[in-house]
């Protein structure tokens, strides 16, 4: 079986057979790539991190599918053609940088998907498209409120901060500078029996 590591890069090679608008592909042939054993133990005990893979790599299911050689009763995995990049295979080694940049790359990243799903033809009838545009779009709506509220609270933020630095540098400017403050002590006790 080939090491988990390797997963992706071989996963992100694959190509189905697109029937009736969706691109398809069997589970076993996906644990072919995968050098899986043939046994039924080997494969299930596969089954569900492969899950996980396939669904990054713009895959949805498993789920049983009709097939055009006309198998019926096979499980396999769908998805829009058009819809995903053929290269996910891409380097992840950037990974490794700071994590602000890391995330900068990977907000961005998610940004392309959106554009992407977003880019193929709304067809009403393909649930699975019909999902992933609406998904899509309210993604790009929620992050471009949060991005108008975060630069709204940063220039409210910034504001006060100037105010509270102007009034400071007036109220500054009022206290003389030759004159040492007046510091009341508390009187001493008297002495114990005397006045």
């Amino acid at each position: 079986m080939l090491e988990q590591d390797k997963w992706e890069e071989a996963l992100g090679k694959l190509k189905g057979t697109v029937i009736r608008g969706t691109e398809r592909i069997r589970t076993r042939e996906v644990m072919d790539v995968l050098q899986v054993d043939q046994d039924r133990y080997a494969r299930s005990k596969v089954g569900k991190p492969l899950v996980s893979y396939m669904k990054r790599l713009g895959w949805n299911g498993p789920k049983v599918m009709a097939w055009s050689d006309g198998g019926k009763g096979c499980s396999g995995y769908w998805r829009v053609p058009g819809a995903y990049p053929p290269h996910a295979t891409e380097d992840l080694s950037e990974l490794c940088h700071p994590l602000p940049d890391a995330l900068r790359e990977v907000c961005h990243l998610s940004l392309r998907k959106l554009h992407q799903i977003l880019k193929v033809p709304l067809d009403v009838n393909n649930q699975g498209l019909l999902r992933a545009h609406v998904t899509a779009s309210l993604g790009a709506a929620q992050l471009q409120l949060r991005a108008n509220d975060a630069e709204l609270r940063r220039s409210q933020t910034n504001d006060v901060i100037k105010k509270l630095d102007k009034l400071i540098a007036e109220q500054s400017k009022l206290i003389p500078k030759d004159v040492t403050p007046f510091i009341e002590h508390e009187p001493e006790p008297l002495a114990e029996g005397g006045i």
